[in-house]
């Protein structure tokens, strides 16, 4: 379609929408999710565990799978009565890494336990095409350690069966670091 076409419709929220709220109860409490739908997929972001997809449906059937656990705020695992197997929610996309080499590290890394910061949604017109974005940073850091970032954007567009997950990782240390990332899609 054209830009002309789509803007035949009125609001564009009514082809593609992308919602941002706050999870106010329960062990859910405080994160911030960011909910797209773009026609034939329906899909939750969880800006509080990286920008990894929680929840998707395609035309209404779901197709991602969420432990019993639900959806839990990461601040929760920091505490000693919840290890991995009490926060982990599942969701489609679970990354894990980067720092989960060695003694000592978070089952599947500290990736999914770390908010993004900069977050930004974004809405434009591409040849013909009416593309929505979320990006953010996750910051992996210590004190006179080691320093990755990861830019991480997701795209999909209006009707579009898929989602576009890109990662660029930047070592912003002083030295060579080793990390790990491994994309753990839940069906």
């Amino acid at each position: 379609m054209t830009k002309e076409e789509y803007l035949q419709y009125g609001s564009l929220e009514q082809l593609v929408s992308i919602k941002r709220y706050e999870c106010l109860d329960g062990m859910a409490k405080g994160n911030t999710i960011i909910d797209i739908r773009n026609g034939k997929l329906h899909f939750s972001l969880n800006a509080d565990r990286g920008l990894d997809i929680y929840d998707m449906s395609y035309k209404g059937i779901n197709v991602s799978y969420k432990s019993t656990m639900g959806d839990v705020s990461p601040k929760l695992a920091y505490e000693a009565a919840y290890p991995f197997n009490r926060f982990f929610a599942g969701g489609m996309l679970w990354t894990c890494g980067p720092d989960n080499i060695g003694a000592g590290t978070v089952v599947h890394g500290s990736f999914g336990l770390t908010p993004a910061e900069n977050v930004t949604i974004a809405k434009c017109f591409d040849n013909g095409r009416y593309i929505v974005s979320v990006s953010g940073e996750m910051v992996f850091k210590q004190l006179f350690g080691s320093h990755i970032v990861i830019n991480r954007m997701i795209t999909t567009e209006y009707n579009s069966p898929a989602v576009e997950v890109c990662d660029i990782i930047t070592n912003r240390g002083y030295k060579p670091e080793e990390y790990y990332l491994l994309y753990h899609y839940n069906f």
